[in-house]
């Protein structure tokens, strides 16, 4: 690493992304086609009451395919964090024997989710 806190930071930032993924952002437009939420004040995104304690562990490798051996570490929070909360959903409802497909995932939608689940059982 050339920066530990810098590799953290970006740990936390991805994280964060990856929350916002799997819970908050979504784009909403009208039957035209107009973006209805255009605004922070109508766009959610994770602030810090959302986000969890982070503990960081490196295991350092090298990349084979530079001279240096350094690779970036920005999209490592964010790209496994849906599918982590989506699999820890399915496995909190075995009964439903759920498949969650997409993100974001509101609370409303888990609902519909198991709702239709409920009416195959």
């Amino acid at each position: 690493m050339l920066n530990p806190l810098v590799v953290e930071g970006q740990v936390h930032g991805g994280v964060s992304m990856g929350l916002g993924n799997s819970y908050y952002e979504k784009l909403h437009f009208d039957e035209n086609g107009q973006l209805l939420n255009a605004s922070l004040a109508d766009y959610l995104i994770v602030s810090a009451t959302e986000m969890p304690t982070i503990e960081v562990v490196h295991a350092n490798t090298q990349a084979p395919e530079n001279p240096l051996g350094t690779k970036g570490v920005g999209e490592a929070g964010a790209i496994p964090v849906p599918a982590a909360f989506m699999q820890a959903l399915e496995n909190a409802f075995p009964e439903y024997d759920l498949e969650i497909t997409e993100t974001p995932l509101s609370p409303n939608r888990l609902f519909e989710l198991l709702q239709k689940q409920e009416k195959k059982i």
